[in-house]
C-alpha cells in the first residue's frame, strides 16, 4: 500500500517535471529561430532534468536515473556555451523527453526498456557541433595573453558571448588606495553594472605606486566609450576599447544607427539614474527575510500533509484536485523566493581573496621570504555568512603554505625553482559545493617524518602501516606538527586542527594532497549556502534524520547479506568500489529495544571526490526542503550534527554533518 503511495507521489512529481521540460524545449525551439534563447530558460531546463535525476534515483527508477542523468550532463554543456544549439539537439531533447514520459508511464518505470541507443544519441550530441572557440573569437581582441590564460572556463564563456553579441568590449585599468581598497572595488563595480556584464575583475600585472593596488576589469556593454566615461564617477580610471579598430569601425555605424532612436540612447540623465539601482541592505535584515521564508516551508509542508488527509478520505477528485494545483504553484512561487532571497546573500570570493592577499604579503615580508599569489574563480560565489567562517581557515592555510611549505630563496635555488615562490588559489563551483583549492610549490609534507613523529607521540605503533589518507588525517590532530621550532606560524600542524573545527561549523570538507620537494595541495569542499537546503529524511531505528541532498550521491536498497567485515569495518561493494557504511544508533551510541539485523536496508551514499561512505537506513521518509538552525547549549558541538530542522507539525529532526562521519570511516 505504503509502495503505490510513494509511486503516486513519484509520478504526481515527475509528470509536472516532464510538463516543464517540453514547455522549456518548445520556448528554446521557438526563440532560436528568430533570436537567441535565455539563458534562465536553458538552466531552468538542466534543473528539471537535474530534479527527475535525484528523485528517480531516490526511488530506484535505474532506466529514468541513466536518462535524465545524461540528458542533465549534455544540458550543462549547453549552459556553458560548449554546445551549440542546433536542430539536431533539439531533434535529440525531444527524444529524451518523450522516452522519460513514456517511462514514467509505464507500470515498470521503465524497468527492462533498451535505453541504450538514447543514452549513445545523448552523449553523441555532447560531442556534436561545438560552439565556436576563443582561438578565433579572442583574435578580435587587443588584449593581453596573459590575462586571456587566467580567465575561468565560466569567464572565457561570458566573453565568447559578449563577442558573439557584438557588444564593446572594455578593459578598464583602475588604481585604489591600500587602505580603502576593497569599499571602492565595490562602489566602482556597482557603478559598472548599471552599463553592462562585468567579465572578470583581475589583479593587474603592471606595477603600482607604494600604498596602492591595480586592478584589471573586462566589460561587456552596448554603450560606447564616451558614454560610459561620462556616466561612471571614478578617479585614477582608464578605459581602453579593445575590441581592434577593424571590428569596432564596423559596429560604430551600427551602434549609431540603433542609438538614433529614442530607445537605446544613455544620455548622462539615464547615466544618473541608472547609478541609483542598487541599495545597501543590513545583512541582519535578509536573515529575517530568510527566516520568514523559512518558516512558509514549513507552512508549505503542514498544507502539503493536509492535502494528503484530504486525498485519502475523499479521493483525488473535487476540492483535493484544487488544492493539489494550489500547492504546486505556491510550491514554484516559493522555491523562485527562496532562490531570489539566497542570490541576494550572495557574494564573490574576491572580497576574501583580496583579505588573504594582504595577510600573505604582511606575512612573508615578517619571515623574509618572496611570494607570489594567483587567483582563479574569484567570481564564484557563496553565501556571506560561509565567507565570513571562511576567513579564519583560509587564514590559517595561507600562513602555513608560506612559513612551512614554501623554503628560502637560497634553498629553492639549489632545489632548482625559482626564488619566489607560489601560491596558487582556485575556486569552483562542482555541482550543489563550491571547492577551493589553495597550493604552494613549496617543500611538500614529508609522510616519513609524520609517520615518525606520530610513534613518538603514541598515535601510532613501531610496526603499523598506515595508508597515505591516514597519515594525512593525523595532520589534522590537535597540537600535531613536524617542526621542531615554534614561532607564531610554525609547521604544517599548527593551526590545522582548528581549519577542520572551523569547516565543520559550515558543514565543510578538507583534503590534503603532497609531493615531497614539490608541492602540497588543500581542497576544501563548502556547501554554497546553509540558509535552506534541501535534504532527505530518513528513519533508523525509530528515530527521523535529514541528509542534505548536495551531500548524496545516490540512494539504494540492500539485502543484509551484502554488509561484509573488513578490517573490523562494515562495508558494501558498490559496483567496482568497496565503501565503509555507518549505523546511526551504533554512531551516537544510544540504547534501542529494537535489533539491528533485518532483512534488508536502504542506504544513502553520500561524500565528494573519492571519500564515500554509505549511511544505513530503514527506509525513506521522503525529500523536503529544511531550514537548519542551530543547536542549542546542551547540544552544541555534537559529533556528527550540524543543526536542527522543524519539518511540520511541530516535528524536529537532526541534521547529520556528513563530513564527520566521512572522518569516521578512514580514521586509523
Amino acid at each position: 500500500m505504503e509502495q503505490n503511495k510513494a509511486a503516486k507521489e513519484f509520478v504526481a512529481e515527475s509528470e509536472e517535471l516532464i510538463d516543464k521540460i517540453f514547455k522549456d524545449i518548445n520556448e528554446i525551439d521557438s526563440v532560436r529561430k528568430t533570436g537567441k534563447p535565455n539563458p534562465d530558460t536553458i538552466n531552468e531546463l538542466f534543473r528539471s532534468a537535474h530534479s527527475l535525476k535525484g528523485i528517480s534515483s531516490m526511488f530506484g527508477y535505474k532506466e529514468i536515473t541513466e536518462t535524465s542523468h545524461k540528458m542533465e550532463d549534455l544540458l550543462d554543456k549547453v549552459r556553458l556555451s560548449k554546445v551549440a544549439i542546433t536542430d539536431q539537439l533539439i531533434k535529440t531533447l525531444y527524444a529524451a523527453g518523450d522516452m522519460l514520459r513514456t517511462m514514467i508511464s509505464s507500470d515498470t518505470f521503465g524497468k527492462g526498456m533498451d535505453v541504450e541507443p538514447l543514452l549513445k544519441q545523448l552523449k553523441d550530441a555532447e560531442i556534436g557541433k561545438q560552439a565556436e572557440q576563443k582561438d578565433t573569437l579572442f583574435d578580435g581582441l587587443t588584449l593581453n595573453k596573459d590575462i586571456l590564460s587566467v580567465l575561468t572556463e565560466y569567464e572565457e564563456s561570458r566573453l565568447r558571448e559578449n563577442i558573439k553579441d557584438q557588444n564593446n568590449l572594455f578593459k578598464i585599468d583602475v588604481s585604489f588606495s591600500l587602505l580603502s581598497f576593497d569599499k571602492e572595488l565595490a562602489d566602482l563595480t556597482a557603478q559598472m553594472k548599471n552599463f553592462g556584464e562585468i567579465i572578470t575583475t583581475l589583479p593587474s600585472t603592471t606595477e603600482a605606486k607604494e600604498g596602492e593596488i591595480k586592478f584589471d576589469i573586462l566589460l561587456g556593454t552596448k554603450v560606447r566609450e564616451e558614454q560610459l566615461t561620462a556616466g561612471i564617477d571614478f578617479k585614477n580610471i582608464k578605459i581602453q576599447n579593445i575590441r581592434k579598430q577593424t571590428v569596432v569601425a564596423a559596429e560604430e555605424k551600427k551602434s549609431a544607427d540603433v542609438n538614433n532612436g529614442a530607445r537605446g540612447v544613455l544620455d548622462e540623465t539615464t547615466s544618473i539614474k541608472g547609478i541609483a539601482q542598487t541599495v545597501r541592505v543590513d545583512i541582519s535584515k535578509l536573515d529575517y527575510i530568510m527566516n520568514i521564508v523559512g518558516e512558509l516551508v514549513l507552512s508549505k509542508t503542514n498544507l502539503m500533509k493536509i492535502a494528503e488527509s484530504i486525498r485519502q478520505e475523499i479521493g483525488f477528485k473535487g476540492i483535493a484536485v484544487e488544492l493539489n494545483k494550489t500547492i504546486k504553484d505556491m510550491e514554484r512561487k516559493m522555491r523562485d523566493l527562496q532562490t531570489g532571497v539566497i542570490e541576494i546573500r550572495m557574494i564573490p570570493l574576491s572580497q576574501l581573496f583580496d583579505k588573504l592577499t594582504r595577510t600573505a604579503t604582511r606575512i612573508a615580508k615578517d619571515l623574509g621570504k618572496e611570494i607570489e599569489l594567483e587567483f582563479y574563480g574569484a567570481d564564484t560565489e557563496l553565501d556571506k555568512l560561509i565567507i565570513e567562517e571562511l576567513t579564519d581557515p583560509m587564514m590559517h592555510i595561507i600562513r602555513n603554505s608560506i612559513d612551512h611549505g614554501i623554503e628560502p630563496a637560497d634553498e629553492r635555488i639549489i632545489a632548482g625553482k625559482p626564488s619566489k615562490g607560489k601560491i596558487t588559489i582556485r575556486a569552483y563551483q562542482k555541482g550543489n559545493h563550491v571547492l577551493i583549492e589553495v597550493e604552494d610549490d613549496g617543500r611538500g609534507v614529508s609522510l616519513s617524518s609524520v609517520q615518525r613523529k606520530a610513534v613518538e607521540k603514541g598515535l601510532l605503533s613501531n610496526t603499523a602501516k598506515p595508508t597515505r589518507e591516514e597519515l594525512f588525517n593525523l595532520l589534522f590532530l590537535p597540537g600535531f606538527s613536524t617542526k621542531s621550532d615554534v614561532s607564531e606560524v610554525s609547521g604544517r600542524g599548527v593551526g590545522l586542527d582548528v581549519v577542520k573545527t572551523n569547516l565543520r561549523v559550515i558543514s565543510g570538507m578538507i583534503d590534503v594532497d603532497t609531493q615531497e620537494g614539490k608541492w602540497t595541495r588543500f581542497t576544501l569542499t563548502l556547501p554554497v549556502t546553509l540558509a535552506i537546503i534541501q535534504a532527505l529524511l530518513i528513519e533508523s531505528e525509530g528515530k527521523r534524520y535529514a541528509v542534505p541532498l548536495n551531500s548524496i550521491n545516490e540512494s539504494l536498497s540492500i539485502g543484509a547479506d551484502e554488509i561484509r567485515i573488513i578490517e573490523n569495518k562494515e562495508v558494501i561493494k558498490l559496483r567496482e568500489s568497496v565503501i565503509p557504511v555507518i549505523r546511526l544508533p551504533r554512531f551516537f551510541n544510544f540504547h534501542t529495544e529494537k535489533p539491528e539485523k533485518a532483512d534488508n536496508y536502504y542506504i544513502v551514499v553520500v561524500g565528494s571526490g573519492e571519500r564515500w561512505i554509505g549511511i544505513l537506513a530503514d527506509r525513506f521518509v521522503g525529500q523536503q526542503d529544511v531550514v537548519i538552525k542551530p543547536l542549542g547549549k546542551l547540544l552544541k558541538g555534537t559529533r556528527g550534527i550540524s543543526g536542527a530542522a522543524d519539518i511540520g507539525s511541530g516535528e524536529i529532526v537532526l541534521v547529520l554533518d556528513v563530513s564527520v562521519f566521512i572522518e569516521e570511516a578512514v580514521k586509523v
